[in-house]
């Protein structure tokens, strides 16, 4: 879902654990998470369908400055394929000690030749940092996405 905004709202846990990606992974990722409502309830991402997240080459043309939408589509191709093997580690302390939960940033892309889109889904793990966010969190514009 869209936020009329288009913001990037996440738990902080995932914020830190993004310093580990590419710049241009954190701006697909970042376009990604846009289109997520970062306060609907967990149930609503529980199907693979709900988490698949549409990005188009002109998204990332406008937020990386490319200026030809068909190099953009190849980086968004190319892109969307290295984030699926990429992993991130989140911590938490608990009462015994530190627990460490490691899984992928996406479970599948999906793209077209010539469609100009790419389509990602969020491994449902990674969900509950990106919705129904209370407390703990990093949040900021999908424009200043371009900078990052």
């Amino acid at each position: 879902m869209k936020s009329k905004t288009e913001n990037i709202v996440m738990k902080n846990a995932l914020a830190r654990a993004q310093h580990e990606l590419k710049l241009s992974e954190k701006r697909i990722i970042a376009i990604a998470i846009s289109k997520i409502n970062s306060k609907a309830s967990k149930l609503n991402y529980k199907h693979e369908q709900s988490r698949t997240i549409k990005i188009s080459a002109k998204e990332y043309q406008k937020i990386a400055g490319r200026k030809d939408r068909r190099n953009a589509y190849r980086d968004i191709i190319e892109i969307s394929e290295t984030l699926i093997k990429k992993q991130l580690t989140i911590k938490s302390n608990t009462m015994t000690g530190t627990k460490k939960t490691v899984i992928n940033w996406v479970a599948a892309v999906e793209y077209e030749t010539g469609r100009g889109e790419v389509e990602i889904t969020f491994t449902d793990k990674i969900m509950p940092y990106l919705c129904a966010i209370e407390d703990r969190f990093t949040a900021y514009a999908l424009k200043e996405a371009e900078g990052i």
